[in-house]
């Protein structure tokens, strides 16, 4: 009887060890995630790209085959800049076959958002002014929205 009740208490010993260290794993993990979560949110560029893909891919459905437009983007350019995207052509991409936006504000990723206006998106590009606007040059993205060109089928 006493003998039993010895290995009793190395069963619960063992238990509770195994216990504590998955227990310790299982914070060390969700730690990790949040960590990298936040890291990821750094300057807020997964917001302001989403943000700026949609508020852009807005305007495109709602214009006309030879309007042109002109945006304040000096937020935009002012998040990719801090986050070292390396040229201001990748910041604003247009896909005209798949009609979609693309924002780009981090290294490591891009948003892209529909629009629905059967048009393409010509001539476009970022532009420093020469205003000031809180300190920092304001920044334009300047682009022309034409009709699409209508394929012959043969």
């Amino acid at each position: 009887m006493i003998q039993q009740i010895k290995m009793n208490k190395r069963a619960v010993l063992s238990n509770t060890l195994i216990s504590t260290v998955v227990g310790i794993m299982a914070i060390a993990t969700v730690v990790a995630g949040i960590s990298i979560f936040l890291v990821s949110q750094k300057n807020a560029a997964a917001v302001w790209e989403d943000y700026y893909a949609k508020e852009i891919s807005r305007v495109i459905n709602l214009a006309r085959p030879g309007d042109e437009i002109s945006l304040d983007v000096t937020k935009a350019v002012g998040i990719a800049t801090k986050s070292q995207v390396r040229s201001q052509s990748e910041i604003f991409t247009f896909d005209n076959p798949n009609n979609e936006v693309c924002v780009k504000l981090a290294p490591s990723r891009k948003t892209c958002y529909p629009f629905f206006n059967d048009v393409d998106v010509i001539n476009y590009e970022t532009l420093p002014v020469g205003d000031i606007k809180d300190g920092k040059p304001v920044s334009l993205l300047k682009f022309k929205v034409a009709e699409r060109p209508v394929l012959e089928t043969i």
